[in-house]
């Protein structure tokens, strides 16, 4: 008679949605988007999704978060990249 073991596996994501004004936002290009877009210092994305600066370098050299040719954050990558940071932190 052989056992059978059942895994389940439960990933918890959330969403951040942010309602208040974007202070210190510069409208331009994303090159991976390639649209007009809102865009951020590394410091003021790291303030955005509550996380270290140092968070924010390692997303970007996972490349999840998009930069614009004068190197400010996307504010559309940081949507993304806040439910992908939430698994991440889980697997550590």
């Amino acid at each position: 008679m052989t056992g059978r073991t059942r895994t389940t596996i439960t990933i918890h994501t959330r969403q951040r949605i942010v309602v208040r004004p974007l202070h210190e936002t510069v409208s331009a290009t994303c090159e991976r988007c390639g649209v007009e877009a809102l865009t951020v210092t590394a410091n003021k994305a790291a303030e955005i999704l509550d996380i270290t600066p140092h968070a924010i370098r390692e997303l970007l050299n996972a490349d999840q978060l998009h930069t614009s040719s004068s190197g400010l954050i996307c504010c559309n990558s940081l949507v993304a990249a806040s439910a992908i940071y939430e698994i991440q932190i889980k697997e550590e």
